[in-house]
């Protein structure tokens, strides 16, 4: 590989990203056992051991990478997926949550409280306005409540999370209607 250098720099940097990561974790979050054995390669004093463990672990986490076995995300794709899921039901999953040790921030950040958007195209349906937005998202209005002018493409919405799963979106700082993530 013409570029092994490189690579081996940069899996390090990955490994070394993802030990601090887990270091910050919570003790029920538990590193892949493949992870944890190039974080446990830290401990070995002998500087010829600790960089074959180390090449041998990032072997490994290569391996494991290219088959699928693992999957290493930044805090930029997580943030980016969280939002291409905000509206929809889905159990809880440890890898779409930011952990930072601070119990009270973890809280806060492990579910995303409202986005904000442009709206793409905006049509009246039987049972109130349906809404697409920039990104693709589609949510149905749920109440009955009025616009006062017509939503058009281009304005911006705010979507917030409600009480029990519910949602309110405002358009352009107008009225704030009950809304439902249909896609």
């Amino acid at each position: 590989m013409a570029n092994a250098p490189l690579f081996r720099s940069t899996m390090l940097a990955l490994v070394m990203f993802g030990a601090s990561a887990a270091i910050a974790k919570p003790a029920s979050a538990v590193a892949p056992a493949v992870l944890q054995n190039v974080i446990n390669c830290r401990a070995i004093v002998d500087d010829k051991a600790r960089l074959r463990c180390f090449d041998d672990g990032v072997a490994q986490l290569d391996t494991a990478n290219s088959h699928g076995d693992i999957a290493v995300f930044d805090k930029d794709a997580v943030v980016r997926t969280r939002r291409a899921l905000f509206g929809f039901t889905m159990p809880s999953l440890d890898i779409f949550s930011h952990r930072t040790g601070d119990a009270a921030r973890d809280a806060q950040d492990s579910e995303m409280q409202e986005i904000t958007a442009k709206i793409g195209a905006a049509a009246q349906g039987a049972e109130g306005w349906v809404f697409t937005l920039d990104d693709g998202a589609r949510w149905a209005q749920s109440d009955d409540v009025v616009l006062g002018r017509a939503p058009k493409a281009g304005m911006t919405v705010v979507i917030r999370r409600g009480p029990l799963g519910s949602f309110k979106m405002r358009v352009a700082n107008g009225p704030s209607i009950k809304v439902r993530r249909v896609s």
